[in-house]
Parts: structure tokens; sequence; C-alpha cells
């Protein structure tokens, strides 16, 4: 577990909370290539598994078809780059779908590192004191995503097995994958039931909770929690004063002053923040151990 993970869930979700707020308002296209850029270094740095996969088959398709489908089917702009039938097909389109394509990108990566970063447990000790059911609803959600695909490739593994998907024809496998969905579906209610019969004899929510684990406050997250605050306050005040607009129609316009790259590294210092202490404390540990 990397030293970001270890500190205290409330400074965690904080920060993802400023972070993924950042990444879903700003529409500048430095400031979400910064988004896209740092979630995917720092998922990558925590050893995210199948983040290159989830890289190549979600975020370039994706920002791939929000660019065709923004310039094939809004005609806003100036610049003409091409020409179906008697529509325009302009640059100012191409480039806001692409910019759409990379907000949801990033946010799917910050997601990535925060379901390694905020594990259910930590989702259990912050909403646990305000409303255990709904961090309970939340905590066996998450658990259960996982669980219901590795069932699904079970059932169409054993399906396959039988010979019942391998028909040439479209409808015979739309009527297989139906059962396929049907079967889990099934396995899905029934596992759901067991889990709250189970829970229920075993005394959940007849007492007032308790926590496996009771996660300090250190100095080192105090000192984190003032950064991410006041750096996100610097970020919020440099938007409001209009430093990371963007315009795409008619023609594209952006703001490129100097107080604008002044936010810029406010916000990539930002962030980067998970991955400077990450790394500052993963030097001082080798350094340590260098000294042994």
């Amino acid at each position: 577990m990397k030293s970001f993970a270890k500190m205290n869930p409330y400074v965690n979700l904080i920060f993802y909370l400023f972070a993924l707020g950042f990444s879903m308002s700003f529409r500048h296209p430095v400031l979400i290539a910064l988004s896209f850029f740092c979630s995917l270094a720092y998922a990558v740095y925590i050893g995210r598994k199948n983040v290159l996969k989830t890289l190549l088959l979600f975020a370039v398709p994706m920002i791939v078809i929000m660019s065709a489908v923004n310039v094939l089917f809004n005609h806003y702009g100036v610049t003409v780059i091409g020409k179906i039938g008697s529509n325009d097909l302009t640059l100012e389109s191409l480039i806001y779908g692409a910019m759409q394509g990379a907000v949801l990108s990033s946010v799917v990566l910050w997601f990535s590192s925060f379901n390694e970063v905020l594990s259910g447990e930590k989702i259990i000790y912050i909403f646990g004191s305000i409303s255990p059911k709904t961090a309970m609803i939340i905590r066996t959600a998450l658990a259960f995503i996982p669980r219901f695909s590795k069932k699904a490739k079970e059932i169409h593994q054993a399906q396959r097995g039988m010979g019942e998907l391998s028909s040439p024809s479209a409808l015979k496998r739309l009527k297989n994958d139906a059962a396929v969905f049907s079967m889990l579906t099934t396995w899905s209610l029934e596992t759901a039931a067991d889990s709250a019969l189970s829970m229920k004899s075993r005394g959940y929510s007849a007492e007032k909770r308790t926590f496996y684990s009771d996660y300090g406050f250190r100095f080192s997250d105090g000192a984190f929690l003032t950064f991410v605050l006041s750096l996100g306050v610097c970020i919020i005040f440099f938007a409001s004063k209009k430093y990371a607009y963007a315009v795409f129609d008619p023609v594209l316009s952006f703001s490129k002053s100097f107080e604008s790259v002044v936010m810029f590294v406010i916000y990539g210092a930002f962030l980067l923040m998970p991955l400077i202490y990450d790394l500052w404390e993963d030097i001082k540990w080798k350094y340590s151990v260098s000294k042994i």
C-alpha cells in the first residue's frame, strides 16, 4: 500500500472530491490535459491492474468516438476541415468532442486510483458514523461489481462449453445472451438475499457500530490536507477570475495570460500531490534502508 493510501480516509476523500470536481468542471484544453495525464500517471504508479487496458479499450476509443460524433452532428465553428453532403465538418466541434472524451476518460482514471486508495473498509469508516446503512450499501455495491463480472464470465464459459453460444443465427445468440443475463440476475438476487440474512443473524445494526481499523489523524495528514485546501482555494479563485475560460464557438478562444499559466502550474501541482508524496516517502524509505 502506498503512503497516500495510508493517510486518514477523510484526507483521501477530500482530495478526490476536489480532483473529480475540477476535472468535470474545467473545459480549458491545458487543464483537461493535466487532469488526464496526472490521473493516468498516478493510476500507473500505484499499480492499478489493467490501467493500460482501460486506457486502450476505453479512454482512447472514447476520445475518438466523441470527437467523431460531435464533428458529425454539431456544425458550429468557422474552421471547415471537410464536408459531408451539405454539412460542414469544423475544427472547433472536433476539438470540443475530443475535450469531452478526455474529461470523461480522466474521471474514469481518477476513479481507478480512487478504488485502490479508498478501500471498502475506509468507505465504511467515513460514512459509518453518519449513516451505517448507506455506508454498507456503498461498500456492498463496490465489492459486488467484480464478483458480478467474474460470475458473468463463469456463466458465459459454461454456456459456451455446452455449445449454447456457438449458433450462427444472430437471433439465437441474442436469446442465449438473454438467458445468461437471466441466470446472472437470479444469482445476484439470491446472493443479496443470503448476505442480508447472514448479516441480520449476526446482529448487524443491533448495536452502535464499531470499526476494525481506527485511523488516526497524524501531523502528515494535517499538512497534506492544508496543502489540498490551500491549492484548491487558489484554483477556485483563479477560475472565478476567468483565467481558465475556453470558448469553442464560433472560434477557438481560451485564456493564455500570465495568470492563466500560474493557474496551470498550481493545478498541475495539486493533481500531482499524491504522486509526489508517494515518491518522496519511497525515496526516504530506500535511503533509510541503504543506511542499514
